[in-house]
């Protein structure tokens, strides 16, 4: 299947931001995306939010897409009305491919920066 990959992102406050990334086979071929569909979000914890106090997670939920889904290619961006809401901070996030039985497959994951 897919071995998840990190990779840090940057996002400035008040800009546009759109990032490509190739989803791959454990045999480096791209990963047929056809099937699937996406979800990809950053929060302030790496912690489920039972796990602290949930209060105080901040979760936000980037705008994903597959983009050619042949080439195993998504897109992950947000607007500049969108981001210039985003607090500065440094920041955990997550993309997953989810397939027709709902289960989740974590195929990228890293930091995501914020700069004003």
């Amino acid at each position: 299947m897919i071995l998840p990959k990190y990779s840090n992102i940057f996002v400035k406050m008040g800009s546009t931001f759109s990032e490509n990334f190739i989803i791959k086979n454990v045999d480096t071929t791209a990963l047929d995306l056809t099937p699937y569909t996406i979800e990809a979000s950053f929060s302030n914890s790496i912690l489920p939010q039972t796990s602290v106090n949930a209060s105080s997670v901040i979760t936000i939920n980037l705008t994903s897409a597959i983009s050619n889904p042949l080439q195993g290619i998504i897109t992950l961006s947000a607007t500049s009305t969108e981001t210039a809401a985003y607090k500065f901070g440094r920041y955990f996030y997550q993309v997953n491919l989810i397939d027709s039985s709902l289960n989740k497959f974590r195929v990228f994951e890293g930091i995501l920066t914020v700069d004003p």
